[in-house]
């Protein structure tokens, strides 16, 4: 039953970001939109130019890689560009802003 009630919210939540991109006054304004299947996080090492004592603070913090998001956003930062990373709750979008000040 669980699975049920939320596979209606699932769908009410899309009819409603549909609606919403699809109408009139957003859909001028909307240059891309990509929409992705849930699935597990995927991790990677830290990149080889984050300081290595901060790479230990993390570790030993329990922190001993990042999601693969976290590093393609902070590779991205690192390179000069400017991101927008959206993700779940809990995910490190945090460390994404962060890291990049400290290394």
């Amino acid at each position: 039953m669980r699975f049920s009630n939320y596979m209606i919210n699932e769908q009410r939540i899309s009819t409603f970001f549909d609606d919403w991109i699809g109408s009139e006054l957003n859909s001028k304004n909307i240059t891309h939109i990509q929409r992705k299947i849930v699935t597990p996080g995927e991790f990677i090492n830290f990149p080889n130019f984050v300081n290595n004592d901060l790479i230990s603070i993390l570790k030993t913090n329990g922190i001993e890689r990042l999601y693969k998001h976290q590093f393609d956003a902070i590779t991205s930062i690192n390179n000069g560009l400017n991101i927008i990373l959206t993700t779940g709750p809990s995910s490190g979008k945090s460390m994404v802003y962060w890291l990049p000040i400290h290394y």
